[in-house]
């Protein structure tokens, strides 16, 4: 059942048809040195897999982000794993991710995804 739940699209995966995409602000191709300093070149999104397990990375911050802090969850069905993990800024939030975002956690629950953890906390910049 695991490789009817996972498909390899342009860019990262389809997963019990949602999207996990991996991305980046595309200004640096267009102008390198206009772009420098922009908060959504600080932006990405990536994926990957290992056997069953899916993972997303994505980068939501910038230095102009006021608190960021890190969510996340991992789930699973038909014995595959999906482990998501975002460094995200509060509300009111100006900047426009260069990467792609996951979808909610909602949006699994509605597949019949189990939920093995999930979490929400400030972001520590020395832990990483």
């Amino acid at each position: 059942m695991a490789e009817t739940l996972i498909r390899e699209v342009p860019g990262g995966y389809e997963v019990d048809g949602l999207l996990l995409v991996g991305g980046k602000c595309r200004h640096g191709e267009e102008a390198p040195f206009q772009a420098a300093g922009r908060d959504c070149c600080h932006t990405y999104s990536s994926v990957s897999r290992e056997g069953n397990l899916i993972a997303y990375f994505g980068k939501m911050t910038a230095p102009s982000c006021p608190r960021p802090y890190e969510w996340g969850y991992r789930i699973t069905k038909g014995g595959v794993v999906v482990d998501v993990l975002v460094y995200d800024c509060q509300e009111p939030q100006t900047l426009a991710p260069g990467g792609h975002r996951p979808p909610p956690l909602s949006a699994w629950r509605e597949r019949g995804w189990e939920v093995l953890a999930e979490f929400c906390r400030p972001f520590n910049e020395s832990a990483g």
